[in-house]
Parts: structure tokens; sequence; C-alpha cells
């Protein structure tokens, strides 16, 4: 169905010729088949400009996160199949933004990955976590990818991304967590307003040891113990935490 349609009849009721009827005699004396030829490039230019552009399923899902129409119904239907999907951990909800991430400490952040693609239907969509950083840390966020293998266009966050390959299920070394916790301390007191973002995939296993370990780093509390159980209460909605 074209998008613009060439009327048939005028209002009063003559029939009005389209381009395809449209002669060299029926012109008026000044015409002449070079100006046809232009007016029709023209009229085939302003056509072109407002067909539908059709986009692929990834730059559909990652238009701006505040958009309207279309994209804000779609995101709304996921909510309940990404609060499935989050299981116990807790979601923040402000500023218009619904995602599975939790602010341990005013500057530790533990979310779930940034996705992109079919992903984006039950985790994390990357355009709304590129705008919840630049929104509340604008300038001032490092995060640490520890699905490593997992890459993704660092350019979503203005290249602020450190990664690390921590095996799922596995215990990572200590010679890892030891330098993890040292970069990311050294990141913390560059700038007061700096903040560290921790995530693997579900934003649960290897993110809460990797977050711990960072608090035992730092003596946030006198225990290992004291530690897990503050992490259970601000990270799950039952202030259970399994690793």
């Amino acid at each position: 169905m074209n998008i613009i349609q060439t009327p048939t009849t005028s209002t009063s009721g003559n029939k009005l010729k389209n381009s395809a009827d449209v002669s060299t005699g029926d012109c008026c004396d000044g015409c002449s088949e070079e100006k046809l030829d232009e007016e029709g490039k023209r009229k085939k230019s302003e056509v072109e400009l407002i067909t539908y552009n059709e986009k692929s399923e990834e730059e559909f899902l990652n238009r701006p996160y505040r958009s309207r129409g279309s994209r804000k119904l779609l995101e709304k239907s996921f909510r309940p199949l990404r609060q499935l999907v989050s299981q116990n951990r807790r979601r923040f909800r402000e500023d218009g933004f619904d995602l599975d991430l939790t602010y341990i400490t005013d500057r530790v952040i533990a979310m779930g990955y940034p996705s992109g693609g079919h992903e984006w239907f039950y985790r994390n969509p990357m355009s709304a976590t590129v705008a919840f950083l630049e929104h509340r840390h604008k300038d001032h966020y490092m995060v640490f990818n520890l699905r490593g293998y997992y890459n993704y266009d660092t350019r979503n966050f203005d290249n602020r991304v450190l990664y690390f390959e921590m095996n799922d299920h596995h215990p990572p070394r200590l010679e890892q967590i030891s330098r993890i916790c040292r970069r990311a301390h050294e990141y913390l007191l560059e700038d007061l307003r700096n903040v560290i973002v921790f995530h693997c995939k579900a934003g649960k296993g290897r993110t809460g040891v990797m977050i711990c370990a960072y608090l035992i780093y730092i003596n946030f509390y006198p225990s290992p113990r004291q530690v897990l159980d503050y992490y259970g209460i601000v990270r799950t909605v039952n202030n259970k935490v399994s690793f």
C-alpha cells in the first residue's frame, strides 16, 4: 500500500491526471521533458524521505530508553517476565526505571547483565542501563564486567568498562580477586563522585562474590560474616543470598 495516494477526483468532481497520464503535450508552453524529469525526481525524493525505514531487531530494541510509542508499550509488557527472572533480587524502581539493579552502598552497585537482542526481553535492556548510569552518575562510573567472554560494545558506556573473565559456578582465583579489588578501590579514590558497577550474567554469583570481597577488602564490617549478612539484606527481598 502506497504511503501517499494520488487523488483521482477533485472537490468539484472533475478527474485529475496522475503522473503516468501526463505527456509533454499536456503541459504549458514553458514545460519540457527535462523539467518533467526533474519534477519526477523531486517527487520521488520526497516519497523516499517519508517512507518507513525498517530497523533490525537489535536497533529497534536499543532505541533511547525514554522514547514513546510502541517501544514504551513493549518495554512495559515484558516487566513481569524480567521480575520473574530476577527472582529474589531487589530491583531499582525510581525515576521511571525498572532494573535488576541494587545500590549495595552509595558507591557500589550490583546489577544484571545489560543485554541487547532477544535477551532484552527478560534481562536489563542495554539502553535502559546506559540511561540509568548517564542520568545518575554521568562521567563518574566504571563497569566491571565479570562475564568477560560475553563482550558488548563498550562505547555504550563511553568505554568505561573493565573485563574480567570469571567462570560461572566456580570460585575466582585469589590473585584475580585482589586485582579487581585494587582497581575498584583506586577508581573510587580518584573522585568522591565515582561509583563502581559490578555485573556478571544474573548479577548474583560472581557479582556477589566480588562485591563482598571488596567490602571485606576495605573493612566495611569487622568480620566477613557481617559482610555476607549485609549483602543479603540489601541485595535480596528475603535477606537470603547464595553464591
